[in-house]
């Protein structure tokens, strides 16, 4: 019998929350019209607020944009200055370095020369080892 009566209880509540269900979609769509309205005045009035401020913003902006725009500007006059010295540095020492190098092989050409050979002597040996391998 528990059984039965859990059933009927069962159809009973859900028969009573459609209903429920039928009298609270009546009653939200009235009010999401009334809410539509109230929606679309907030949004108009933003809109309006907007358009009156819309110079004071754009003034903040630029001002703001301008003062940005100016502090990167001496930083990079700062940045390209240190730059142009690193670089002149930079080739000063390439140049000191070449003199160098050239002084050094016009006083003992042979031990350039030999150098040279050696250093050849073993790409090649390393070379033809890994061929050999290969094959």
């Amino acid at each position: 019998m528990s059984q039965i009566d859990d059933k009927q209880k069962n159809t009973e509540d859900t028969t009573m929350s459609q209903q429920d269900g039928k009298r609270f979609n009546a009653q939200d769509s009235r009010s999401s019209h009334f809410d539509d309205k109230r929606i679309d005045q907030a949004l108009e009035l933003l809109e309006e607020a907007a358009r009156d401020r819309k110079h004071d913003l754009q003034s903040a902006i630029e001002n703001k944009y301008s003062n940005l725009t100016s502090m990167l500007g001496s930083i990079s006059g700062q940045i390209k200055h240190r730059v142009s010295e690193r670089y002149e540095a930079g080739k000063q020492k390439a140049v000191d370095v070449a003199v160098g190098v050239d002084k050094s092989v016009h006083n003992s050409p042979w031990a350039y020369i030999g150098g040279a050979a050696a250093g050849a002597m073993l790409v090649g040996f390393l070379l033809g080892r890994s061929r050999r391998k290969s094959q």
